[in-house]
């Protein structure tokens, strides 16, 4: 049984992706990868990748060496990656967001039914589940959290600098 919220599981299959890929794309039989692929996309575009971490897993999936990726990149984004560092940068920042998008995902599935586990943030207007990931403790608020989420204090502390 494959788990995106974990992350061996996570790393294999993006070694395994652009295999995949090919496989479903030349031989034109049913499978499952089509599905799973699209769900790992998903978790993908959901993770809040920065565009260098987004740079380095399109490389990393095409099977670019670690050298190549961190010659790109130093050139490209003006970095002094090594090889290795581009190696840590995959196993400990890119793999762990993937996770944690299908681990707010499932928080989210689960909560679906309990509308007294989500809150409108004041600023944008989005509703979402009240949570740490969501929102900051207010220890002076009624639920705990602050009335904006996370992602609008960010913005708000920036304008203000």
């Amino acid at each position: 049984i494959f788990d995106f919220k974990n992350l061996e599981h996570v790393y294999q299959a993006l070694l395994l992706v652009y295999d995949l890929e090919d496989a479903s794309i030349e031989h034109n039989i049913i499978s499952t990868s089509p599905e799973f692929l699209n769900t790992l996309n998903w978790y993908i575009e959901h993770a809040y990748l920065s565009q260098i971490h987004k740079d380095i897993l399109d490389m990393k999936i095409k099977h670019c060496k670690n050298q190549m990726i961190a010659d790109i990149i130093n050139k490209q984004y003006d970095k002094s990656y090594t090889a290795n560092y581009i190696s840590t940068i995959f196993r400990q920042k890119i793999i762990p967001q993937i996770n944690d998008a299908a681990r707010q995902h499932g928080e989210i599935i689960e909560n679906l039914c309990f509308p007294e586990n989500w809150k409108q943030c004041k600023h944008c207007g989005k509703i979402l589940l009240v949570n740490t990931d969501n929102f900051v403790r207010k220890s002076r608020s009624s639920d705990g959290f602050s009335n904006q989420c996370k992602r609008c204090d960010k913005e708000i502390r920036q304008q203000k600098k």
